[in-house]
């Protein structure tokens, strides 16, 4: 019985350095299974630079954002001023531009400034020629009105003796001239006022009466 339990007693203890042996290896196995801490804080640092570069893209938008809203104020401030600007005349420059636009035409030796009274007038008296409106032209003459030189006439037989010389188209044309001033009259043609010309062909003159404009006369010679 010594002998036997002598043979088995190596038997059980290969065993066991065998057992010992696999479970040191199954044991070094689920080590090597786990991660390694330098993986871990190389990952980790991935994600931080990961994290900061999506920040920066962020501070960028924001700040383009904020760039281009700067850039709309301005050019709406630069809108405002510049209406401000067109809408807002200084009191002084406009005065002076007021007066520059009423201030009148310089006109030549024979003529005067216009008359708006006189140009209403003559206005009327060539309708009333051009309509052989002897009703109206009467109106608009002076009681001596001078038709005649040679022989001298004046006041009534007027309009028969436009009809009997035939001078109707005569006087529409004289009274389409210019009218410039000659003494207290103002007369057409303009030549009529030039001394220097000696002008005796047909003219007529209007002047004041009483303070309003009448046809004095329409003579030749």
């Amino acid at each position: 019985m010594s002998v036997r339990l002598g043979l088995s007693a190596p038997r059980r203890n290969g065993s066991f350095a065998q057992q010992k042996r696999v479970v040191g290896e199954a044991a070094t196995t689920a080590g090597e299974a786990r991660p390694l801490p330098g993986a871990k804080s190389h990952l980790r640092g991935e994600l931080a630079q990961e994290r900061r570069h999506r920040l920066a893209i962020f501070a960028k938008l924001r700040k383009l954002s904020l760039m281009k809203a700067g850039v709309r104020f301005l050019a709406s401030v630069l809108l405002l001023l510049a209406l401000a600007a067109g809408g807002c005349q200084n009191p002084e420059k406009k005065k002076k531009t007021t007066k520059q636009e009423t201030k009148p035409a310089k006109v030549k030796p024979g003529q005067e400034s216009t008359d708006v009274d006189f140009d209403g007038f003559v206005s009327r008296l060539r309708k009333a020629v051009t309509a052989h409106d002897m009703k109206t032209i009467a109106q608009m003459m002076t009681a001596d009105f001078g038709y005649s030189l040679n022989p001298e006439r004046s006041g009534d037989g007027v309009f028969q003796y436009w009809d009997e010389n035939n001078l109707w188209p005569e006087l529409e044309g004289i009274l389409s001239e210019k009218f410039v001033k000659k003494q207290e009259y103002m007369v057409a043609p303009p030549q009529f006022a030039d001394p220097s010309l000696n002008y005796d062909g047909y003219r007529a003159g209007i002047r004041r009466v009483n303070g309003s404009w009448k046809f004095a006369y329409f003579v030749n010679g």
